[in-house]
């Protein structure tokens, strides 16, 4: 999209594919201009606080909340 119109594209993610979403433009922000979430899971904070009602999620990164909580990646 970039090279053939000129624009860095924003990506729409639902639920747990945002945490991947916000992940890609973490990595490499010059190719996602934004990522817009919607449904998403819970932070990893939140979930590790509440875990007696609320199970690990599936796109819990092991060891990372020690050095970042996955929606300070929409930052």
């Amino acid at each position: 999209l970039a090279r053939r119109a000129g624009a860095t594209p924003k990506v729409f993610a639902s639920g747990s594919v945002a945490v991947a979403a916000a992940h890609a433009r973490a990595a490499d922000p010059a190719r996602i201009a934004e990522v817009e979430v919607v449904d998403a899971p819970p932070s990893w904070t939140d979930t590790v606080n509440d875990l007696a009602s609320r199970p690990l999620h599936t796109t819990s990164v092991n060891g990372a909340l020690l050095h970042y909580d996955w929606p300070d990646l929409l930052k």
